[in-house]
C-alpha cells in the first residue's frame, strides 16, 4: 500500500467481554464430558479414530454462521454443535434444537444450504387453460368442462420447484435435512463427511475424510485416487463429485493423511468462487465454478445457471459458512487482470501459474456452464452433458505457491470478500485472502499489504461490507473501505484482557491469552436524510470529514446532519473565500460565440444586485476578476437540491428535513447559481437565507411539482422525467436523475460507494403512476387506473405511504384506486391490490385457501347433523349456512338422509294375514328380510351422490367406513329379524362393501389437499378386504390416488385380489384421466392381454380384470383421440374366443361393453370424415348389423353382444357432430318382420346413439320424443287405441324401448340445468309408464316382457329425471321418489335405480351439479349403461364399479355470494349473461348454467360493490372455479338484507339528506339547530355500520357541541362531511376534506402555508384538467359497450372523490384573501414593487410578514423568478422607450402599443416561467405593469 494513500482517522470500535453463548451453556449443560482417552490403550484409540475419520476430532462446540440477507432479522444464523445436540440460535437466542443421542452416530458436521422442493397444492391456484380449437377445426370443442380442466392444470402445477432454505447435519454414516417449513428428511452416506459448505444455487458442498491407506494405496498402484470434493444438492439425490478439474490429483494428489488435505472455501454464493490450498504442492488456488442441472431436471425448460451472475442474482450471501468462509460475491476482475489492463503485475516474489485473461476466463466458465464446445485442448470444454454424472464443475483461475510455513497453517488463512456492489457494469468485489504464517493480506490487485488477520464487517456503509484489518502488532487496527483507502480505527478493549489481539472473525477478537470479546463498529448514520444525502453524493472525502465531524459531535443520530453539513463546508469550502482562477480574461480577448458563454461574461449579472430578495444576501459574485468554486460544487447543489424535492414529496413527514437542506442547497447556490434562493424563497419565506455561475446548472432548480404537472398536461414523455418542467419546452431534460449520472453530467467519475441505490424512489414512483395516469395511448380511464395504480403499488408497497402524501400528489392516485374499486381489475386478486383499493371483497374472492367459515359455522361444526344420525351412517351433511339458505323451509336433507342411510335398522310395515300359521309367517317374512337386504346393498350408490365432498377437512385419525345393518323391524308385530346365514350370497356382500367403501371415499372433498401416501397406508387394513378396495377406488375417483407411489401400488396388485385390483387400477387411471401417462398404462397393460405385443399371452387374469384395463385405457386416453389405443379396444369388442358362451367368459358381454365404452372415451366427439375414422365406422357398422367384418368372408362375433355396445361406441365417436349420414346407421326398423329380427333393447341403444351424434335436434318436448318412434309403430299403437285393432308384441316392445332412450338423451342434454320443459317432458314419461307397469297383468309370457321392458324404461326414465332435476327442483323429484324407496319387493335393479334417483338431485347435499361436457357425457353414459345387474354381484353385463363414473360429470356449479367483512351468505341478486340467450336474474345461492356458455356473472350493484365475473378472464375464472363465491362488500349508505329487508332505513331515504349538503363542503357555514341530520345520522349508524372510521370520525367531530362561532362552522362541516362520504362510500375522502378546510383557514404565517399552498394549485390544475378529460373518455366507453351479450362497462360514480367545484372553492377563498392583504397590507405592494424594479432592500423587506405575503403572491400568480425578471425588465424599458415615448403626445396608437406590449410581456414570462399552475395570471400583469412604468419613470 502507497504511504499516501492511507488515511489515519482514529476512530473508536468497542469490544465486549463474552463468555460462552447460550447454545454453548446449554451443550455445556446437557452434555456429558468427552472422554480426554489417556487411559486407552492404543488398540481403542485406533478403533475409534476409524470409526470417526481422520483428523475428525473435535474436543468441544463447533458453529457455524448463516449470514441473514432478511430485513427482519437484524441478527445472523449461527449453528452449534457437538457429538450428539445441534442447535439453531439467532442473535444468541436459541431457536430450534435437536438431538442424535438415539441414532448412536456422532455429529460430524452441520451447516445451512439451500434444496429446491415441490410448489404445494395449497400454494397454487389452478389456471383453467381457455380452449382454442385447431385453424383447421373451427368447431371442435374441448373434451373436458373448466373445473375438470382446472383441476389437470393444478395436477400438472404441483410439480414446480421452489428453493427453500434448510439445515444439513451429517452424522458418521447417515445425513439430516430439516427445512424451515417443518419437513426433514433423511439420507445415507457413502463416506464420512469432514467438513461441509453452502454452495450457490443449490446443495452443499462435501469434503470427505481422506483416509491414510488411501492415499498409501494410490501411492503404491500409481493410480489417481478416488476424489475427495462432493456435491449434494438434495437429499433425494446422491453425492456426486465435483468434476471439470483437468485432473483429481489437482484436489487431493499426495494429501497428507494429517492434515486432511484440499481444503476448499466457498468464498461467494452468488459468484461461485471456491479457494482451496494445496498442502502437498504448497498452493493455494482460486476456483470458480458452474452449476448445471440434472438431466431429469433439464426437460422443465430451466436455463442453466452461468457462472456470472447477472445484476439481478439472488442474494444468497446469506448461507452459512464458518472461517475461513465469508460470504459477500467476489468479481474475477479484482482477481484477474484484463486484456487491457495498464498492469499486469503478478503476486510479488510469487508468480502466478496458470493465469487466465478476464475474457478467457469468461468464454471458458460459460462453455462450462453451457456446455457449448470450444476449440481448445482443454478437456474440460469438450465435455457432453447429457453423459456428466456430477452437477457441478470446476475451473482453476488462479493459483498463488506458498511457503512450506504457510502450507502448514492453512487452517489460519482467512479468506474475505468486501466492497461488494453494482458498478454501472456488473457486481463486483474484492476478495482478501489472509495468509498468517507470512503475516500478508493480499487483499489489493497488485500489492500485499501486512496484516495478522482480516474480516470482512459492515463498518461504514449498512449495506456493503468493509474489511477489517489487524495489524502485525495485534494493537492498530484499520478498515478499508470503498476504493481500497485505509481508515484507521483505535479499539477500546476490556478490561482484564490482553492488549494483544491474535485473530479476529465475525465478530469476535480472540487475544493472546485465549479470551473472547465482541467486537460492535458501527461508523455508518441512521439517520434517513443523511444516509441519503450520502448516497447522493458519495464521495469518500466528504465521507473521511463525516466522520471526523460525527465523532466529534459525540457520534448521535439526532446530530448527524449538523455533522454532514460541517463536513460539506469543510470538503467544498461554502462559507470560505472563492478559488482565483489562474487566467482571467483580457478585455481584448474575444468573447466565445456561445450564447451561455456570452451572458455569463456579459454586465447584466450586475442587475442582480438589485434583486429586491437577493439584496440581503450579500452576494459575493462579482464578474471580474473571474473566480471558480469548487468543481464538484454544482453537482453537490444539484443533487441536494433533488433530495430536498424528494422529501417535499412527503412534506408532512420531513417539513425539519426540508428546510434543512433547502438552506444548505442556497448556501451553494448563492454563490453559482442565485435564483436558486429565489425558488426556495418563495417557499419558505422565513427561513434567513445567505446572501460566477456555473453554465451547466439549469436556471430554475428543479421543481418536481412542476415536473409532475408538465406530465400530466403534456402526457407521457419519452426518457426520464424533466426535473425542471419548463412549460416553454416539457422535454427539456437534464441527465437522468441517478446519482452515478449527476456526476457524469459534470464530467466527474461516479464513485458508487453504495453500490446500486436510488434515492430518489419517490419521485422516480410518482413520475411514472402520472406518466399512466396521462397516457392517452392506453384506450380507457379504467386501464390508466390500474396501470397506474399497479405502478403505485410495486414502488410503495405500504398501504400507510398514501397518507404521507400531500393532498394535491395523493389526489390522482386516489382517483386511480376509486377507478378501480368501482370496476375492480379480478386479476389482482391474490395480491395486496384488492386490499389497497378497498375491495377486499375480491380479494377474499380470490385468495386461496381463504376460510369461509363464520363464527356460527364453528360452532355448528362441532355438532352433527340436524336430523340426529349417527356419526358414523355415512350422510352426515353439516348443516351449514348454504344448507339452510336452500332447504330452509322443509327437512329434505334430513329425509333424504334417512333413506339413504344403511346402518341403521329398516322398517318394514306388512298387513296382518291370521291365516297363515306361524311358521309360514316367519317364512314370509325372512323372504321380506332378503328382499330387503337387496335394498340396502343398493343404498350406497345413492348416498355416494348424496354426500359426495362434504368432508372439506381430515383428522389423523383412522377414517370410518359406515357398516351395513340386515336386520328388519317388521311392523305392527314389533319383530326384528336378521337374516339367516346363507341367504345374503357372500359375493354380494363383498361387493356391497365395496361401494360402500365408495361412497366413504367419495365423502372427501376434491379439495382436500392432505391425503398423502402416509395417510392412505394408515388407513390400510391389515387384510386386503372389499371394503378397502372400494375405498381406494372412490379415493381414486376423487383424484387422491394421482400421486401413489410406485412401491405402494404393487403393494397393492401383488395381493392378486381382484377387487383390490380394479380399484387400484380404476383408481390410478381415473386420477390420471385424459392425461395418457405412459406409467399407468404399462401398469394397465400388464393386467390386459390385449394390449401386450402378443395377446395371447396367459396372464392368469380373470375376465374382469381385464375388462377393468380395458376401461382405465379408455379413461386415461379420455378424448385424445389415440389411435393405438382405439384400435385395440374396436378389435376387443368382437374378441374371437366370446363368440360362444362358456364357464371361462363368464363376464363376455361386460368385456364386450367395457371395450366399447372404452373406445367411445378415447374417440369421444373427435369422429371425423377422415379415411382411418371412416374405415372404424365400417367396421362399427358391422358389429352393429352383425354383417361380416371387412375383409371377412363370414361372421365370427355373437351379434347379440357387439351390437348394443357398437351402437353405443359409434354415438360417444361422433357426438354433437350432427352427422346425419352416421346416424342413419342406426335407423330403426319399421315393419313388424324387422322388429322381430332384433332384440327390442336395441332400439334402446340406437335411440341414444341418435341423439348423441343429432345432439342439436335433441328438443325437450313430448312432441320430438314421438317424433322419435317410427310411423308404422305409431300407426300400428294409434289403431288399437282407437279401433282396437290388434297388434304385433314387438311393436308395443319397440314403442317402450324408443320412449325409455328418448327420455334419456333428453337428460343427457339437460343434466343440471333444471329445464322446465325438460322435466315436464320427462315427468309425463314417467307417469306413462307407472301407469301401464302398475296397470299389467302379470299372466302370461308376453305380458311379462312386456312388463320387464316398462320396469327397465322406468329406471332409466328415474335416472334422465334425477339427471336434469337439481337442486332448485329437488322438491319436486323428491315428491316421486318417495314412495318408490320405502317399497322392499322390488328386485336389485329397481333399487338400485331409486337410490341413485334419490341421491342425485341432492348432489353434494346440493352444492354440486351434473355438467354436459364431452367427457360429462361419456361418464354419464358409462355410468347409466341401460343394462342393469340382477342382484348385488353380478358382472356379468356390466361392470359395477363403473356405475361410480358420475363423479367425472361432477361440477359445483353452485354460485355463493358472500359478505366480505363478516363471511355470510347474502341474498343477492345476480345477472347471469349466455350465449345466444337474454340475460336472466338468479338469487343466490342459485344454481348457474354450464360455464362454457356463460358470459359473464354480474352482482347486483343497489346495496353492494358490483362484481363482474368474466369467464374470458383465466384469473377470475380459476378462483371461481375454485370457490364458487363471489364476495361483495356492502355501500356505507345502504344495510344488509337482513337489518332491512326492504330497503327503506337506508341513508338514501333519510330526510337528512339534501342538496344543501354538497354545498356546504364548497362553501362552509354554521348549519341551523333545528336540522334533523344529526338524529338520522345517530339512527342509521347505530343500525348496522361497522366501519369503525366511519363511527369514530361521528363519536369526535359531528357532536354539535360547539361554543364559537369557528366551533359551530367545524361541527357543521364535519356533520356534512360524514354524510357525504357515507352516501358515497367515499371513507377515504375524509382526511382530504379536512386538509382542504385546514388550508381554508390557515394563514400565511404559517411555515407550512407556502408549502401548502403550492399543494392545493397541483390538486386544482388535477381537478380542473384531468378529470373533464376522465368524463369525457368514459361517455366514449359508455357508447362503444352497447352489445347486449357483453357487460356493460360500470360507470364510476357521480363525482370523482373530491369534486372540482370543492377545491376550486378553497383556492378561491384564499385568493380572496390575498386580495384583502394586497389592499390592506402596507408590506405587500412596497414588497412587490421592489422585487419587480430589483431596488436594494429596504427596511421593509427585512420584515417577516412581508416576506411571507410577497412569497405568496408570487406563487399564487405565478409571476416569473427574478433573473427571468430582469430581462422583462430590460425589454419594457426598451419598449417604451423606443416605442411610447416617440409618439407625439395626443396619439391615439399609445392603448395599442400598450397592450401590445403587455401581451407581448405575458408571452415572454409565461414561455419562461417554471412556475407551478396555468403560468403568469393576467391579473398579476396588471399589477406589475404599472409598477414596472413608475420604477421606469423614478429611474429617469
Amino acid at each position: 500500500m502507497s504511504p499516501s494513500r492511507l488515511i489515519r482517522l482514529q476512530r473508536q470500535g468497542k469490544a465486549q467481554p463474552v463468555g460462552l453463548t447460550a447454545p454453548e451453556e446449554l451443550l455445556r449443560r446437557t452434555t456429558s464430558a468427552p472422554r480426554d482417552g489417556s487411559g486407552d490403550s492404543a488398540l481403542l484409540k485406533a478403533i475409534r479414530s476409524a470409526l470417526r475419520g481422520a483428523d475428525t476430532s473435535q474436543s468441544g462446540p463447533s458453529s457455524s454462521i448463516f449470514y441473514n440477507d432478511r430485513k427482519d432479522l437484524p441478527c445472523d444464523d449461527e449453528i452449534t454443535w457437538d457429538q450428539e445436540t445441534v442447535i439453531v440460535s439467532t442473535g444468541g437466542v436459541i431457536r430450534k434444537i435437536w438431538t442424535f443421542t438415539d441414532e448412536q452416530e456422532p455429529v460430524q458436521y452441520a451447516c445451512y444450504g439451500v434444496i429446491e422442493e415441490n410448489w404445494r397444492k395449497q400454494f397454487h391456484l389452478p389456471k383453467p387453460e381457455p380452449f382454442v380449437p385447431s385453424p383447421d377445426k373451427p368447431n371442435e370443442r374441448a373434451t373436458f368442462g373448466p373445473f375438470t380442466r382446472a383441476n389437470m392444470n393444478k395436477n400438472d402445477a404441483i410439480d414446480r420447484k421452489y428453493p427453500n432454505t434448510a439445515v444439513f447435519v451429517f452424522l458418521r454414516r447417515t445425513g439430516k435435512v430439516y427445512l424451515r417449513n417443518g419437513l426433514e428428511y433423511t439420507f445415507n452416506l457413502p463416506f464420512i463427511v469432514r467438513r461441509a459448505w453452502p454452495i450457490y444455487p443449490l446443495g452443499v458442498l462435501l469434503q470427505r475424510v481422506i483416509e491414510p491407506y488411501e492415499v498409501e494405496e494410490a501411492a503404491a498402484s500409481g493410480e489417481e485416487p478416488l476424489p475427495s470434493i462432493f456435491s449434494l444438492i438434495s437429499p433425494f439425490a446422491e453425492a456426486l463429485p465435483v468434476g471439470g478439474l483437468n485432473s483429481h490429483a489437482a484436489l487431493i494428489d499426495d494429501t497428507a493423511a494429517e492434515n486432511g488435505g484440499h481444503a476448499p472455501s466457498p468464498v461467494s454464493t452468488d459468484f461461485r468462487v471456491v479457494v482451496t490450498v494445496d498442502t502437498s504442492k504448497r498452493t493455494l488456488s482460486v476456483w470458480t465454478y458452474g452449476y448445471i442441472r440434472p438431466k431429469s431436471q433439464q426437460a422443465e425448460n430451466v436455463q442453466p445457471t452461468r457462472l456470472r451472475s447477472p445484476p439481478q442474482a439472488p442474494s444468497l450471501a446469506s448461507l452459512a459458512m464458518a472461517a475461513p468462509v465469508f460470504d459477500a460475491p467476489t468479481a474475477m476482475a479484482n482477481l484477474i487482470p484484463s486484456a487491457d489492463s495498464p498492469s499486469q503485475t503478478e503476486f510479488p516474489a510469487r508468480p502466478r501459474k496458470n493465469s487466465l485473461t478476464r475474457t478467457e476466463v469468461t468464454s471458458k466458465l460459460d462453455s462450462l456452464a453451457l456446455g457449448s464446445s470450444s476449440s481448445g485442448t482443454d478437456s474440460s470444454q469438450n465435455m457432453d452433458i447429457g453423459k456428466m454424472a456430477t452437477t457441478y464443475w470446476m475451473e482453476r483461475v488462479l493459483t498463488r505457491e506458498l511457503a512450506a510455513s504457510e502450507a502448514q497453517s492453512w487452517r489460519s488463512i482467512q479468506v474475505s470478500a468486501f466492497d461488494t456492489r453494482w458498478d454501472c457494469k456488473e457486481y463486483r468485489s474484492h476478495l482478501a485472502i489472509s495468509v498468517p504464517a507470512s503475516q500478508t493480506d493480499e487483499g489489493r490487485r497488485n500489492s500485499v499489504h501486512s496484516a495478522l488477520s482480516t474480516v470482512a464487517l459492515r463498518v461504514t456503509r449498512a449495506n456493503v461490507k468493509d474489511l477489517l484489518v489487524l495489524g502485525l502488532d495485534g494493537h492498530s487496527f484499520s478498515v478499508l473501505t470503498h476504493g481500497l483507502h485505509e481508515v484507521g480505527l483505535k479499539v477500546v478493549h476490556p478490561p482484564n484482557t490482553s492488549a494483544v489481539v491474535q485473530t479476529i472473525s465475525d465478530p469476535l477478537l480472540t487475544y493472546a491469552d485465549g479470551s473472547k470479546a465482541t467486537l460492535s463498529v458501527d461508523l455508518h448514520p441512521e439517520d434517513k436524510v443523511t444516509l441519503q444525502a450520502f448516497q447522493m453524493l458519495a464521495r469518500l472525502c466528504l465521507r473521511i470529514a463525516f466522520l471526523e465531524e460525527w465523532c466529534a459531535l459525540g457520534r448521535t443520530k439526532a446530530r448527524s446532519f449538523e455533522a454532514f453539513e460541517k463536513a460539506l463546508e469543510r470538503v467544498f469550502q461554502i462559507n470560505g473565500p472563492p478559488v482565483v482562477a489562474e487566467h482571467a480574461m483580457d478585455e481584448s480577448e474575444d468573447v466565445t460565440e456561445d450564447s451561455f458563454e456570452s451572458l455569463l461574461h456579459s454586465p447584466s449579472h450586475q442587475r442582480l444586485c438589485h434583486d429586491r430578495v437577493l439584496t440581503d444576501l450579500k452576494l459575493l459574485y462579482t464578474p471580474a476578476p473571474e473566480r471558480t468554486w469548487h468543481p464538484e460544487l454544482g453537482s453537490v447543489m444539484f443533487a441536494l437540491q433533488l433530495l430536498a424535492e424528494e422529501l417535499r414529496l412527503q412534506t408532512d413527514l420531513y417539513f425539519d428535513d426540508v428546510k434543512k437542506l433547502a438552506l444548505l442547497v442556497c448556501r451553494c447556490a448563492v454563490h453559482i447559481r442565485p435564483e436558486w434562493v429565489d425558488y426556495w424563497k418563495r417557499r419558505l419565506p422565513t427561513l434567513e437565507f445567505p446572501t460566477g455561475p456555473d453554465h451547466r446548472i439549469p436556471v430554475w432548480p428543479p421543481d418536481f411539482y412542476a415536473t409532475l404537472q408538465a406530465i400530466l398536461r403534456e402526457g407521457p414523455m419519452t426518457g426520464d422525467p424533466n426535473p425542471l418542467g419548463l412549460q416553454s419546452n416539457p422535454n427539456l431534460m437534464f441527465p437522468t436523475l441517478w446519482p452515478q449520472n449527476i456526476d457524469l453530467a459534470y464530467g466527474q467519475h461516479a464513485s458508487l460507494e453504495y453500490g446500486l441505490v436510488y434515492p430518489l424512489d419517490v419521485f422516480q414512483g410518482l413520475s411514472t403512476v402520472f406518466r399512466h395516469l396521462a397516457d392517452d395511448r392506453l384506450p380507457t380511464v379504467q386501464k390508466k387506473a390500474e396501470f397506474a395504480v399497479v405502478s403505485f403499488f410495486k414502488t410503495f408497497p405500504s398501504p400507510d405511504f398514501l397518507n404521507t402524501l400531500p393532498l394535491g400528489l395523493a389526489a390522482g392516485i386516489r382517483e386511480a384506486i376509486r377507478t378501480c374499486s368501482v370496476e375492480p381489475p379480478v386479476p389482482w386478486g391474490k395480491t395486496q391490490l384488492m386490499q389497497y383499493i378497498g375491495r377486499t371483497d375480491i380479494k377474499s374472492w380470490l385468495e386461496e385457501g381463504r376460510s369461509l367459515k363464520t363464527v356460527g359455522g364453528l360452532v355448528k361444526a362441532t355438532r352433527a347433523a340436524a336430523w340426529k344420525v349417527d356419526t358414523v351412517s355415512g350422510v352426515e351433511i353439516l348443516e351449514d349456512e348454504m344448507s339452510q339458505a336452500r332447504f330452509s323451509t322443509d327437512k329434505r336433507l334430513e329425509e333424504v338422509a334417512r333413506l339413504l342411510n344403511s346402518s341403521v335398522q329398516a322398517v318394514l310395515r306388512t298387513p296382518e294375514r291370521p291365516e297363515l300359521s306361524e311358521h309360514d309367517q316367519i317364512r314370509e317374512y325372512q323372504a321380506l328380510v332378503t328382499r330387503s337386504a337387496d335394498r340396502t346393498l343398493a343404498l350406497p350408490f345413492g348416498r355416494a351422490m348424496f354426500t359426495f365432498g362434504t368432508v372439506n377437512t381430515l383428522t389423523r385419525e383412522a377414517y370410518a367406513i359406515p357398516k351395513f345393518e340386515f336386520s328388519v323391524r317388521i311392523q305392527p308385530q314389533g319383530i326384528t329379524l336378521s337374516a339367516e346365514p346363507g341367504k345374503v350370497p357372500p359375493e354380494a356382500i363383498q361387493w356391497g362393501d365395496f361401494h360402500n367403501g365408495v361412497a366413504a371415499a367419495l365423502r372427501i372433498s376434491p379439495k382436500v389437499q392432505d391425503i398423502e401416501n402416509a395417510w392412505i397406508a394408515f388407513n390400510k387394513s391389515s387384510e386386503m378386504s372389499s371394503q378397502h378396495a372400494g375405498f381406494l377406488f372412490g379415493l381414486g375417483l376423487g383424484g387422491h390416488l394421482k400421486n401413489l407411489m410406485t412401491w405402494q401400488t404393487f403393494d397393492y396388485l401383488t395381493v392378486k385380489q381382484d377387487l383390490t385390483s380394479i380399484g387400484v387400477l380404476l383408481g390410478m387411471a381415473i386420477g390420471n384421466v385424459g392425461s395418457g401417462d405412459e406409467s399407468i398404462a404399462k401398469l394397465l397393460a400388464i393386467h390386459t392381454p390385449a394390449l401386450l405385443p402378443s395377446p395371447e399371452v396367459d396372464l392368469n387374469t380373470s375376465m374382469l380384470i381385464q375388462a377393468t384395463g380395458l376401461s382405465g385405457i379408455g379413461l386415461l386416453y379420455l378424448g385424445t383421440k389415440n389411435r393405438r389405443m382405439a384400435e385395440v379396444c374396436l378389435s376387443q369388442i368382437c374378441r374371437n374366443d366370446l363368440t360362444q358362451p362358456s364357464l371361462s367368459n363368464e363376464y363376455r358381454e361386460a368385456y364386450t361393453n367395457s371395450a366399447a365404452l372404452a373406445f367411445g372415451m378415447i374417440m369421444v366427439g373427435k369422429g371425423s370424415d377422415v379415411p382411418a375414422d371412416m374405415h372404424l365406422v365400417s367396421r362399427l357398422t358391422s358389429l352393429v348389423h352383425g354383417s361380416a367384418l371387412p375383409g371377412q368372408a363370414q361372421r365370427t362375433f355373437d351379434v347379440n353382444l357387439t351390437s348394443p355396445a357398437a351402437t353405443i361406441a359409434l354415438g360417444l365417436m361422433y357426438l354433437r357432430t350432427g352427422r346425419a349420414d352416421l346416424a342413419g346407421i342406426l335407423n330403426l326398423p319399421e315393419t313388424p318382420v324387422q322388429l322381430n329380427r332384433i332384440q327390442p333393447s336395441f332400439l334402446l341403444f340406437r335411440t341414444i346413439s341418435r341423439g348423441l351424434i343429432m345432439w342439436h335436434l335433441v328438443q325437450p318436448s313430448q312432441e320430438w320424443v314421438i317424433s322419435q318412434i317410427p310411423v308404422p309403430v305409431r300407426q300400428a299403437l294409434n289403431a288399437f287405441t282407437r279401433e282396437g285393432k290388434p297388434y304385433d308384441s314387438a311393436v308395443e316392445l319397440a314403442y317402450w324401448n324408443i320412449m325409455a332412450g328418448a327420455a334419456f338423451v333428453i337428460g343427457l342434454k339437460f343434466a343440471g340445468s333444471n329445464d322446465a320443459s325438460a322435466c315436464k317432458t320427462i315427468t309425463w314419461l314417467m307417469d306413462m309408464f307407472s301407469r301401464y307397469l302398475y296397470g299389467s297383468p302379470t299372466s302370461t309370457f308376453e305380458h311379462r316382457l312386456r312388463r320387464s321392458a316398462l320396469r327397465d324404461g322406468l329406471n332409466l326414465i328415474n335416472i334422465s329425471f334425477g339427471l336434469v332435476m337439481a337442486v332448485r327442483r329437488s322438491r319436486q323429484a323428491f315428491g316421486h321418489y318417495q314412495a318408490l324407496v320405502v317399497h322392499a319387493g322390488y328386485k336389485y335393479n329397481v333399487h338400485l335405480a331409486n337410490s341413485v334417483c334419490l341421491g342425485m338431485p341432492f348432489l353434494g347435499g346440493g352444492r354440486y351439479l351434473l355438467g354436459t361436457s364431452d367427457s360429462a357425457i361419456a361418464a354419464l353414459v358409462t355410468a347409466f349403461f341401460p343394462r342393469w345387474a340382477q342382484s348385488a354381484h353380478d358382472n356379468r353385463v356390466m361392470l359395477q364399479p363403473l356405475r361410480h363414473l358420475w363423479v367425472l360429470a361432477v361440477e359445483p356449479r353452485i354460485l355463493m355470494i358472500r359478505d366480505a367483512d363478516n363471511l355470510d351468505l347474502v341474498a343477492v341478486g345476480a345477472q347471469v349473461a349466455c350465449r345466444d340467450k337474454p340475460p336472466q336474474i338468479l338469487k343466490a345461492p342459485t344454481p348457474i348454467p354450464d360455464l362454457d356458455d356463460v358470459l359473464y356473472i354480474r352482482t347486483d350493484p343497489d346495496r353492494y360493490w358490483p362484481v363482474i365475473l368474466r369467464v374470458d378472464d383465466m384469473n377470475a375464472l380459476a378462483s371461481f372455479l375454485k370457490t364458487q363465491t363471489i364476495f361483495v362488500r356492502r355501500r356505507s349508505s345502504h344495510l344488509d338484507y337482513t337489518t332491512d329487508p326492504a330497503g327503506t332505513r337506508g341513508l338514501a331515504s333519510r330526510s337528512g339528506v339534501s342538496a344543501g349538503d354538497a354545498a356546504m363542503l364548497d362553501f362552509p357555514h354554521p348549519r341551523s339547530s333545528d336540522n334533523p341530520a344529526s338524529e338520522d345520522l345517530s339512527d342509521f349508524l347505530s343500525s348496522g355500520v361497522h366501519d369503525i372510521h366511519f363511527l369514530a370520525f361521528a363519536d369526535h367531530f359531528c357532536r354539535p357541541e360547539g361554543v364559537t362561532e369557528s366551533e359551530r362552522l367545524f361541527d357543521s362541516f364535519c356533520l356534512s362531511l360524514l354524510w357525504d362520504c357515507l352516501l358515497h362510500d367515499k371513507r377515504t375522502t375524509m382526511q382530504s376534506h379536512l386538509s382542504l378546510f385546514s388550508g381554508r383557514m390557515m394563514t400565511p404565517s404559517n411555515e407550512a402555508f407556502h408549502m401548502r399552498l403550492h399543494d392545493l394549485s397541483f390538486a386544482s390544475f388535477f381537478y380542473g384538467t384531468i378529470q373533464p378529460r376522465a368524463n369525457a373518455q368514459l361517455h366514449l366507453q359508455d357508447s362503444a359497450n352497447a352489445s347486449p351479450n357483453q357487460p356493460r362497462q360500470p360507470r364510476p360514480l357521480k363525482d370523482f372523490l373530491l369534486r372540482d367545484s370543492t377545491v376550486h372553492a378553497t383556492i378561491h377563498s384564499m385568493d380572496l384573501r390575498l386580495t384583502t392583504a394586497k389592499a390592506t397590507s402596507q408590506y405587500l405592494l412596497p414588497a412587490l414593487e421592489q422585487y419587480v424594479c430589483g431596488q436594494s432592500a429596504s427596511v421593509v423587506n427585512n420584515s417577516k410578514q412581508a416576506a411571507q405575503e410577497l412569497a405568496w403572491y408570487l406563487v399564487r400568480h405565478g409571476v416569473p423568478h427574478a433573473s427571468v425578471m430582469s430581462a422583462l425588465r430590460a425589454l419594457v424599458k426598451e419598449g417604451y422607450s423606443s416605442t411610447i415615448r416617440a409618439l407625439p403626445q395626443g396619439d391615439d396608437t399609445e392603448a395599442i402599443l400598450r397592450t401590445a406590449i403587455k401581451e407581448v410581456l405575458h408571452l415572454a414570462g409565461n414561455k419562461m416561467s417554471s412556475s407551478l399552475g396555468s403560468g403568469w395570471s393576467v391579473q398579476s400583469l396588471e399589477d406589475i405593469l404599472p409598477l414596472l412604468e413608475h420604477c421606469f419613470t423614478t429611474n429617469s
